[in-house]
């Protein structure tokens, strides 16, 4: 019995020697575990729900990766040398990798160009470009939303029905590119359309003020904050007009419950920061398998009738 005892203790003092020699070692851990990646996040974008939801995936990837994170609002610089010096200055205190999110193509430009003098990679949400420092783009297929938005437009009104689109002037290029699809997808479908660009919020009112009185048609809009503007005229005056469009607020959130936006499709924006921030952990580590250029993620119509349900919870509150 004392001899099988013996064997035991034995055994046991082997196994606490080899956990305390891998734990002293990279028996089990990666070389790079610990090691920490600085990257950047820059932005110019309207801080609607969708970029709320874009810096919680990338909160929650940089616990995950282990990244030392630093998130810049650069719609709080108002000249583009003072966008472009923050970057330079990042660049400087030893940045890594830049995932950029820019509603303004000339901005978005001037940053890559500002960053390929470097070799470190940018991965674009909601954006495109042929710069060489942009290793690749995450964000909703345009395609696919304006197919959901022309779709419900069809289910729900006639095909005589005037469509009016809303978009102002300083719209990111996101909301431009997606407007363009939904103009095509209506042409398709049979709808006449007409597209309405205005400057100010005042120039919402005055315009949907003859769109009402003349009872012209429906609106739609991809522009959140035109959406918003446009749900606001609606309750304040008690306008019934068809509403609907892309993006996603507490604000957008409220006047579909109110049943004043018929729909809008958002998209799983915290889907798209965690998934960029992995990306530009590969191009750092210049993992040869990381060939995916393009990460699409999912969208889909949000109404009042399907707002809290288990399908459409996770991408509009993902903090759930």
């Amino acid at each position: 019995m004392k001899k099988k005892y013996s064997v035991f203790f034995i055994a046991d003092i082997i196994i606490l020697i080899f956990l305390l020699l891998a734990s002293s070692t990279d028996i089990f851990v990666n070389e790079k575990e610990g090691e920490v990646y600085n990257i950047c996040v820059f932005t110019d974008c309207y801080k609607d729900g969708h970029i709320d939801n874009f810096r919680l995936g990338v909160d929650k990837a940089s616990s995950a990766y282990n990244i030392d994170l630093n998130f810049i609002y650069l719609n709080e610089y108002e000249k583009i040398n003072e966008k472009l010096n923050m970057v330079t200055r990042e660049i400087e205190n030893g940045c890594q990798g830049v995932l950029l999110a820019c509603g303004d193509d000339r901005t978005e430009e001037e940053i890559l160009d500002t960053i390929s003098k470097s070799s470190i990679p940018v991965v674009l949400y909601n954006g495109t470009s042929e710069n060489a420092a942009a290793k690749g783009t995450v964000g909703p297929n345009l395609k696919a939303e304006a197919e959901l938005i022309v779709s419900n437009i069809k289910q729900n009104l006639p095909i005589n029905e005037r469509i009016y689109i809303f978009e102002y002037e300083n719209s990111s290029e996101y909301t431009k590119n997606l407007h363009v699809f939904i103009e095509q997808k209506l042409i398709e479908c049979g709808f006449n359309y007409e597209k309405i660009t205005v400057e100010y919020k005042d120039d919402i009112h005055s315009e949907m003020d003859k769109i009402i009185r003349h009872n012209l048609g429906s609106i739609v809009s991809a522009d959140s904050m035109a959406l918003e503007n446009i749900g606001e005229e609606c309750d304040y005056y008690n306008y019934d007009v068809f509403v609907c469009g892309a993006g996603w607020s507490g604000t957008i959130r409220n006047y579909i419950e109110k049943d004043i936006i018929k729909f809008t499709v958002a998209h799983t924006a915290y889907e798209a920061g965690y998934s960029a921030m992995g990306k530009i952990i590969c191009n750092i580590e210049n993992r040869a398998y990381d060939k995916i250029n393009e990460i699409s993620v999912k969208s889909a119509v949000v109404n009042n009738e399907n707002l809290y349900s288990d399908e459409i919870e996770p991408i509009i509150f993902p903090y759930s």
